[in-house]
This record gives structure tokens, sequence and C-alpha cells, in this order.
């Protein structure tokens, strides 16, 4: 396998590259899945989301 080299000036953010690895495997659903689950407390608050046990996503659609 020949290895391609990007030229100095072709350098990317980290940010971009790990979200192009993320693509190009598809896995960028389920990272944003993950970031959804773990941030479940900020995003609908302490009282919602003491009462939720489990967050699962299926096709999108977030299952409580």
């Amino acid at each position: 396998m020949v290895s391609k080299r990007r030229s100095n000036d072709e350098f990317i953010p980290i940010g971009q590259g790990i979200r192009d690895m993320l693509n190009r495997y598809n896995l960028d659903s389920r990272y944003d899945e993950a970031r959804i689950v773990a941030s479940w407390d900020k995003l609908v608050g302490t009282p919602i989301a003491s009462r939720t046990e489990k967050i699962f996503i299926i096709r999108d659609i977030a299952i409580l």
C-alpha cells in the first residue's frame, strides 16, 4: 500500500481530520449519537434527565 503524504501547504485542522475519518468509516452518525447521550443532562435539563433511565437512538429518533 502506497502512503500518500500531503505537502506542508495542505495541512488540515485535527478536528476536520477526525471528522473526515469518521465520515470515511461511516461512524459519523454513531459519534453524533454518543455525543447526544453524553450531553443529555445539558440538552434537556436536570429535571427531565433525572427521570430518564435509558436513552437509545434508533434511526435518528431518541427512545427514552
